[in-house]
């Protein structure tokens, strides 16, 4: 079980370090996971705009916010 984790969380930092390198240094500016997580923010939140049309406004900051937790929490279980 111990060797399963630990290949589980290598694979993890290994897809951590891989998106903010994409992210930050590719021409494009996207990561696979970044990416993921910016259109499902989107998609949530653009589904529900239709009731309120200032729900989108806060799409681009939520996916910010969401993408840096996701990039802290890959890092903070690289140190355990």
């Amino acid at each position: 079980m111990t060797v399963v984790a630990t290949i589980a969380g290598v694979a993890l930092i290994a897809l951590a370090i891989r998106d903010v390198f994409d992210t930050l240094f590719h021409p494009h500016g996207r990561g696979v996971v970044s990416e993921a997580l910016v259109c499902a923010v989107w998609r949530a939140l653009h589904a529900s705009a239709r009731a309120r049309s200032g729900v989108l406004s806060s799409a681009g900051p939520a996916a910010f916010v969401l993408v840096v937790l996701t990039w802290s929490r890959s890092s903070s279980s690289a140190s355990r």
